[in-house]
């Protein structure tokens, strides 16, 4: 290898070296994804989801007016689509918010193609919520999801990643519990 750039390989074929940089690959993910977006002439519409909790009024990091000022910002900074804010006051731990639905309704009916969010556990803190959310990434009608506080791709590894704040009142649940080792007949 005179030039470091490429190499040859044991059928004789050259192949070109894969240099990653730390940050930008994922940027140039974005880019790539938003050209495909634009190729296909399809408008990100944004609906902007804002959400606070009724039961941890002491753990609450931002309010609603708060959340929809940051979004404002990041929504002109990124320049977004934003067609609409829907705030709710309620808690995400059991399924059933109406906003949330209304939300997801129009995704459906495809009178927007994505959500803008502070953070993910804004959207859901249950299975049911989360999974919904992964259902409409995987079928086309959510095309993108994007958060101030949040980097998210709609890859396999992305939606996983994505699980993680989903269900984060089970592993809040596991917190608490002390796990006793206990003396196992098969290991005396």
């Amino acid at each position: 290898m005179s030039d470091g750039a490429s190499r040859e390989w044991p059928r004789g074929e050259r192949r070109e070296a894969c240099f990653i940089h730390t940050g930008k690959l994922s940027h140039k993910r974005e880019e790539r994804k938003m050209q495909k977006l634009r190729k296909t002439k399809t408008m990100i519409k944004y609906i902007a989801y804002c959400r606070k909790s009724t039961d941890e009024k002491d753990k609450q990091v931002l309010s609603i007016e708060a959340q929809i000022a940051e979004l404002k910002e990041f929504a002109k900074r990124e320049n977004l689509t934003v067609t609409e804010f829907i705030t709710e006051a309620k808690t995400a731990k059991t399924p059933g918010r109406e906003q949330f639905a209304e939300v997801l309704k129009k995704i459906e009916k495809g009178m927007a193609n994505a959500i803008l969010s502070w953070h993910p556990d804004r959207l859901a803190r249950n299975s049911i919520d989360g999974g919904k959310i992964i259902y409409l990434l995987d079928t086309g009608k959510l095309l993108d999801l994007k958060f101030p506080s949040f980097w998210f791709e709609s890859t396999p590894q992305g939606k996983f990643m994505l699980s993680i704040p989903f269900y984060q009142e089970v592993r809040n649940y596991f917190k608490g519990v002390a796990i006793v080792p206990t003396q196992s007949p098969h290991y005396s």
